[in-house]
């Protein structure tokens, strides 16, 4: 570097301009981080161009001041120090991004929605997103773990895998939480406190006061996504306003109770945008949501529309279930709406109401008059529109924006010829039971995706998986198909019948060739496979199907995969678990494998023998324990210990028993790791 730093100055002193920017230039191509080569081959390629640019003598510029070009030996920019720092980058990057992985792996959007997915997720044939919070307190566990270990290896693993890079949490009220919590995962957006299987007489344990400026909550400052699930809390704490949520959802324990925040318009932070009621019950006023300017989706659950809620200025989005319509159809009125669903959910389809017990026809086209020119999404699951055209809803001829239709389980024998004039992506007709026919002018409807059909008469074979038990002649395990007079076994359905499907099918596959058919039960990556005419492969994930043209009323679409030579291999592993366990050993994995999915043969194989040496009482009593620390919540940030690692030291105390030996020391906690 010296060299060339005294051939540049030397060619500055000279005057030779170009001689000195091609040095710096060369200069650069062995010291790329050589700043001082890098400005002054940038001024003089500036000088140089604008010296040749000029049209006369007049105007060329004037020679730089060679002094203030001269360069110096730059350090930093030396091959050692430039190795270091790419080795250091180089290194934190790559454990940011593994660290990154393996805590934030499957990551969801946090969205309030359940399971639902976007529109373009569905056309894409996207899995359905399994709720986080059904698995959340043994993804959190198993994430805090990770996290403890990682950081225990060195400052460098530490300074990788900070405790702020979780991002979704799911706590239970009876967990003993450290004091530093909030601080601690100040990194946290999704946060779900759930009591699961604890019962609390005082409600809430983080949230069972008004005045907790130390709550773990309270000091979350990302926190935007907050769910409280299976809680019994009666009034929101003051410091719950001060965060910057955007989204809560609240299930209460007892659906029959009022509740004090309900009541409460100062309840909730202004800041909200999604607000979701997970209660069965007619109880809630949602006067807390009064005030809340910003929100614009709401899920009512099963409470009858407040006569307010259209003033709030920003609500695009509404939810509802066992709901009589015309309180949303008053309400409403002048909303710009987006999205409502009002759905009957299966299972709860002996609470529809009949037609003769409240109006649902003229509420409802009041309803869609009113978001005519806005409704994208309609969801009206479990009601009846049919089997006549006279229930079909004539006002949605008028959506002009209407892009997704749910129309599940509503009773549709037949569907108007206009239906094919909505600008439709998402069709969902699934079980309704006698329709064997879609409009011809859906044939010329170029934006649809997807229509769903199963349990329609357009459906594909199937399995039934559920008979009444006096049936004698039982369609458990049979392929069969849904037709009008009843499900019956492939072999006994008419060829005809076969070949009108057939050919309805193709019809309208072949004149929209981007469509997707979801016509039969099987499943592939948690989600129903779609047909479309020429598909080949592996139909219904079969592999004796691979390269064959696929035909919608082969009865292996019905089958889901499963080996029996794996069942048979899983039931005698099993037998053998049991028989190498005593009586009580074995029984005490039972509430480890339903409520932690722990069982022994995933324990280290040390642990498991040494269990297997302890007497039988004794080893139970270890499992046990184990069980029990773990309900506590997770034995790593109480202990710094894995919970293998927890239960072997267990054992080991247990076989030392009776030659007591000097307490070993205690291994730090997860408040004391740096």
């Amino acid at each position: 570097m010296v060299e060339a730093l005294e051939e540049i100055n030397d060619a500055l002193d000279r005057e030779e301009w170009t001689t000195a920017e091609s040095q710096c230039r060369a200069a650069l191509g062995n010291w790329p981080d050589w700043s001082g080569a890098r400005e002054t081959a940038r001024a003089l390629k500036t000088y140089l161009e604008a010296y040749a640019g000029a049209k006369s003598a007049r105007r060329r510029p004037p020679p730089p001041d060679s002094s203030t070009l001269h360069v110096a030996v730059d350090e930093a920019a030396l091959p050692s120090a430039r190795a270091a720092r790419l080795h250091h980058r180089a290194s934190a990057d790559i454990l940011g991004l593994v660290f990154g992985f393996l805590m934030e792996a499957d990551a969801l959007a946090y969205h309030i929605n359940g399971q639902d997915l976007s529109l373009e997720e569905e056309v894409a044939l996207a899995p359905w997103r399994q709720r986080f919070e059904d698995a959340g307190v043994d993804w959190t566990r198993d994430r805090l773990e990770t996290l403890v270990l990682i950081r225990q290896v060195s400052s460098a693993w530490r300074d990788a895998a900070p405790y702020s890079s979780l991002k979704r949490i799911v706590v239970r009220t009876d967990w003993d939480l450290p004091a530093d919590f909030g601080q601690r995962f100040c990194g946290v957006e999704r946060l779900t406190v759930t009591s699961k299987r604890a019962v609390l007489d005082e409600g809430l344990m983080l949230l069972n006061t008004d005045n907790a400026p130390q709550a773990p909550i309270a000091s979350m400052p990302r926190l935007r996504s907050l769910t409280l699930d299976t809680t019994d809390i009666q009034r929101m704490p003051a410091w719950l306003r001060s965060l910057p949520l955007e989204e809560l959802q609240v299930t209460t324990k007892d659906e029959t109770n009022g509740y004090e925040w309900d009541l409460d318009e100062d309840a909730l932070p202004r800041t909200l945008k999604i607000f979701r009621l997970g209660d069965f019950s007619e109880q809630a006023t949602l006067q807390c949501l009064r005030q809340l300017t910003q929100l614009e989706e709401v899920h009512l659950g099963t409470t009858h529309c407040p006569s307010w809620l259209g003033q709030l200025p920003n609500l695009k989005h509404v939810h509802g279930c066992l709901a009589p319509i015309h309180s949303y159809a008053d309400a409403l009125q002048g909303v710009g709406l987006e999205t409502f669903a009002l759905r009957v959910p299966w299972e709860h389809e002996d609470l529809n109401p009949s037609h003769d017990e409240y109006e649902f026809a003229d509420p409802l086209a009041r309803l869609l008059s009113s978001a005519s020119t806005t409704l994208q999404s309609l969801d009206l699951e479990g009601h009846r529109l049919g089997p006549s055209l006279d229930s079909f809803p004539r006002g949605l001829r008028d959506c002009r924006l209407l892009r997704r239709l749910d129309l599940v389980k509503c009773e549709i024998a037949v569907l108007p010829d206009w239906i094919g004039e909505l600008p439709l992506v998402v069709l969902d007709l699934t079980a309704n039971d006698e329709l064997e026919n879609l409009p011809l002018s859906m044939h010329s409807c170029r934006t649809l995706r997807l229509i769903k059909l199963r349990h329609t008469c357009l459906s594909g074979p199937y399995a039934p998986i559920i008979d009444p038990p006096e049936d004698e002649d039982s369609l458990d395990g049979k392929v069969c198909l849904l037709t009008q007079e009843g499900t019956l076994p492939l072999e006994e359905v008419p060829s005809e019948e076969l070949s009108r499907r057939r050919a309805a099918l193709m019809a309208i596959s072949r004149a929209l060739p981007e469509l997707r058919l979801e016509l039969h039960h099987a499943m592939s990556g948690r989600r129903y496979v779609c047909w479309r005419a020429g598909d080949k492969g592996a139909a219904g994930g079969d592999p004796r199907y691979a390269g064959q043209t696929i035909d919608p009323m082969d009865p292996h679409w019905a089958m889901e995969l499963a080996s029996d030579s794996e069942s048979e291999s899983g039931s005698d592993a099993e037998s053998e678990h049991e028989m190498a366990c005593g009586p009580l050993l074995a029984a005490s994995f039972e509430p480890l494998e339903q409520t932690f999915h722990y069982n022994r043969d995933e324990l280290a194989d040390d642990v498991k023998q040494s269990l297997l040496d302890l007497d039988d009482e004794t080893a139970a009593a270890c499992v046990q324990a184990f069980f029990d620390a773990l309900q506590r919540g997770p034995i790593t940030m109480e202990t710094g210990k894995s919970p293998v690692d927890w239960l072997r030291e267990r054992v080991a105390e247990a076989k030392a028993a009776e030659t007591p030996a000097p307490a070993p020391a205690s291994a730090p906690s997860l408040c004391s790791v740096a």
